[in-house]
């Protein structure tokens, strides 16, 4: 986190905690929207949501990295194993990277630290995922 980029200018509002509570909500089903049960749309994806930008500021105050003056677009970075509850609690939504359909099938969104995807020997991050959902569940058993 960049302190700088952190600090409100006087020219974004601040905003009721209604109007980004549910933004949060549209988010979350925007995420769950694009989390499709297709193995052919699986992979590294991106998703552009555009919004004032006291609203970015109002949700993503405090992780932003980077600021461009000449295009106006924010940077945020959610690295490490942090990453995923880290954007639960931004997001007031445990489960905004998880979309279960019918039949009790799950897709994920799974954070990777890009550090860990240099090593071609490392484990496929689905894999690990799964493998820790399996753990947790017989330690719940």
């Amino acid at each position: 986190m960049v302190k700088k980029f952190n600090t409100r200018q006087s020219n974004i509002d601040k905003l009721p905690k209604g109007i980004i509570t549910k933004f949060k909500s549209i988010v979350v089903s925007l995420i769950h929207h694009n989390l499709p049960l297709n193995f052919k749309l699986i992979g590294k994806q991106t998703l552009s949501i555009p919004c004032p930008e006291s609203l970015f500021y109002a949700i993503f105050s405090g992780h932003i990295h980077h600021y461009s003056k000449r295009t106006g677009a924010y940077k945020c970075k959610f690295c490490r194993t942090s990453a995923y509850q880290t954007l639960a609690k931004i997001l007031n939504s445990e489960k905004w990277g998880r979309k279960v359909y019918s039949q009790n099938q799950q897709i994920y969104v799974v954070c990777q630290d890009p550090i860990l995807c240099e090593n071609k020997d490392d484990l496929d991050p689905l894999l690990l995922l799964n493998s820790n959902l399996l753990s947790n569940k017989s330690r719940k058993s």
